[in-house]
């Protein structure tokens, strides 16, 4: 069974309020049933107490932590794929977790195959741990649009290595920036449907969505212009799927077999919107559960009193909106609360019911 490395990155955790999120990935990981496996901690030095938890943690025999400063988050995870003395590697943030105690047994069996990596699903959640929705692994559409989270990427280490790791250059998107370089190097993997891995909302990458943008758009550009001659709208391939057939031919030869046949099933699904410029449209490339609904119940207020001295309506208004996140389309439908009260001095009695409250997430 191939040894696993996983590295965590820290700065200052317990001035961030992140102690609790980082003890709970730190005792997932401990917990897995395989154990062939290294935690790295790699520390920007910290200054609250946070080296004070990683010398505890270390003791205890959970990891191995270096401390000192660095230029960013991917010189962070640089150092720890270079320290990294596992066959295989994979990143884990420090507020992200393992919620399935046999994730890494999952893993080491499809590694046994010598897959240059494999992938899985991931459960994003927001900052309360209340589930978001699934991201389904899909390597097959890399060239637009982050294929699987991070986190659920597990690489030879080797193959990271010949490859210079992160680039530096980004801050933020640097980790689609490698998967493309990734998979365009020939790598071949597989997509596991075991999903055991927990991504917590909040982080760098949602706080500055449009600069993570920004980066994603600078990086295709520097990658593919090497690759072809033709004219692309990086925002229409990035945001609609918008693609020219001449990139998708430069891309077919570059990647693994099992990936050229999954994308050329993909192209034979999609629609040519411009035969001039002989351009397609990806239109089944969500990789996240594309629709699920919630259902919770907004209280409808009457208060009266049969000699009519006391009426007190909570009525309600309802309301349609639609909010777009760089993660998904919310549509919302609810009430908002219009109160009307009549008051003289006698007691009243109540009654309460109930009007549902619907999300649609797409």
């Amino acid at each position: 069974m191939p040894k696993i490395t996983i590295v965590t990155i820290t700065f200052n955790l317990i001035k961030n309020g992140r102690r609790d999120w980082f003890i709970q990935n730190l005792e997932s990981v401990h917990n897995q049933t395989y154990q062939d496996f290294e935690h790295i901690i790699i520390d920007g030095a910290s200054t609250d107490g946070t080296i004070e938890l990683l010398e505890e943690y270390q003791n205890k025999g959970y990891i191995k932590y270096y401390s000192e400063p660095d230029d960013g988050i991917y010189d962070a995870m640089n150092k720890g794929m270079r320290r990294a003395t596992g066959e295989y590697i994979t990143y884990l943030n420090s507020d992200d977790f393992y919620h399935a105690g046999n994730g890494l047994a999952e893993v080491s069996r499809a590694l046994k195959n010598d897959f240059d990596y494999v992938v899985s699903d991931c459960t994003y959640v927001d900052m309360n741990c209340k589930k978001m929705f699934v991201q389904k692994a899909m390597p097959e559409i890399f060239f637009i649009r982050m294929p699987f989270s991070h986190q659920a990427l597990f690489v030879k280490t080797e193959l990271m290595r010949n490859l210079g790791g992160f680039d530096t250059n980004f801050k933020i998107s640097g980790d689609h920036d490698f998967i493309i370089r990734m998979m365009l190097s020939g790598a071949d993997g597989i997509a596991l449907p075991h999903n055991f891995i927990t991504f917590r909302l909040g982080g760098i990458s949602d706080i500055y969505v449009d600069n993570g943008r920004k980066e994603v758009l600078k990086s295709m550009e520097n990658i593919y212009s090497k690759l072809t001659d033709a004219k692309i709208d990086y925002e229409k391939l990035h945001k609609k799927y918008i693609v020219p057939r001449k990139l998708i031919q430069a891309i077919l030869p570059l990647i693994s077999s099992s990936t050229r046949i999954k994308l050329e099933k993909l192209c034979s699904k999609s629609k040519v919107i411009d035969s001039e410029t002989n351009k397609i449209i990806f239109t089944n490339c969500v990789s996240y559960e594309r629709k699920w609904y919630l259902f919770q119940i907004i209280p409808l207020l009457r208060i009266s009193q049969t000699n009519k001295n006391l009426k007190v309506y909570i009525l309600s208004l309802p309301v349609f909106r639609k909010k777009q996140t760089n993660f998904r389309t919310i549509y919302s439908f609810f009430c908002i609360p219009v109160v009307t009260i009549k008051y003289k001095y006698n007691t009243a009695t109540c009654h309460i019911f109930n009007i549902p409250f619907i999300k649609y997430y797409k």
